[in-house]
C-alpha cells in the first residue's frame, strides 16, 4: 500500500494563512520540534489570559471565586497569578482596587486555595501593606503553616525585587530575609 504524502507547512508558516498555528509559532505559543509536530506551551496562554483577565476586574472576581470553590483547577490558578502580577508590576498605585479581589483566597476553607493565595503574594513586588496580616495567619496554621511558609519562601527567593514588607512573618525572629548572610532558613511557624 502506498503512503500518502505529508502535507506539512514550512517552519514558521501556515497552510491556513497569515493567522492560525504560523502565528502561534512566530509568538512562541507552539514549537515544531519535529515536522508534522506541535509542541503547545502553556505558559504562554496562561500568560495571554492572565494578561487580559488583569483587565477586568469582574472576570478576575469570578476567578478567584472559583479558585476558592474548585481549589484543584490548576490551570485557572496559574493564569490568576499572571493577573495578580500583571496588576502588581501594571497598577502599583492601584494595590487597593486589585488586592481586595485576591485577599478572599486567603480565608478560602481548601487549603490548595490558601495555598495559591500564598504563592500568588510571595510573587508580588508592590503587596500593599495590609497583605502582611493575610499572609501571617496562614503561616501560623499548626496544619499547614509549615507547609505554607516554605512555599512562602521559595517564591520570594525567585522573585525579583519582591515586595519588601511582606517578608517579615516567615523569617524568623531575626526580621532578616532568607537571601541575608547568615540569616539560614529559620522560620517560625
Amino acid at each position: 500500500m502506498a503512503r500518502r504524502p505529508r502535507h506539512t507547512a514550512p517552519r514558521g508558516t501556515s497552510r491556513h494563512g497569515p493567522g492560525g498555528p504560523g502565528l502561534l509559532l512566530r509568538r512562541g505559543v507552539l514549537s515544531e520540534p519535529f515536522a508534522g509536530r506541535l509542541r503547545f506551551h502553556h505558559q504562554a496562554i496562561a500568560y495571554a489570559a492572565g494578561r487580559g483577565l488583569a483587565e477586568a476586574p469582574a472576570g478576575l472576581e469570578a476567578a478567584v471565586g472559583r479558585i476558592a470553590e474548585h481549589a484543584q483547577d490548576l490551570y485557572l490558578a496559574e493564569v490568576a497569578r499572571h493577573a495578580f502580577h500583571h496588576c502588581d508590576r501594571a497598577q502599583t498605585h492601584r494595590s487597593s482596587r486589585w488586592y481586595a479581589l485576591l485577599a478572599p483566597l486567603a480565608k478560602a476553607s481548601s487549603p490548595v486555595a490558601r495555598e495559591t493565595f500564598v504563592h500568588i503574594l510571595a510573587g508580588l513586588r508592590n503587596a500593599p501593606t495590609r497583605a502582611l496580616a493575610d499572609i501571617a495567619p496562614l503561616i501560623e496554621e499548626p496544619d499547614n503553616g509549615r507547609l505554607f511558609a516554605e512555599r512562602y519562601l521559595k517564591v520570594l527567593d525567585a522573585t525579583y525585587e519582591p515586595a519588601e514588607g511582606i517578608w517579615p512573618p516567615c523569617c524568623g525572629r531575626s526580621g532578616k530575609r532568607p537571601t541575608d548572610p547568615g540569616a539560614g532558613r529559620s522560620f517560625v511557624p
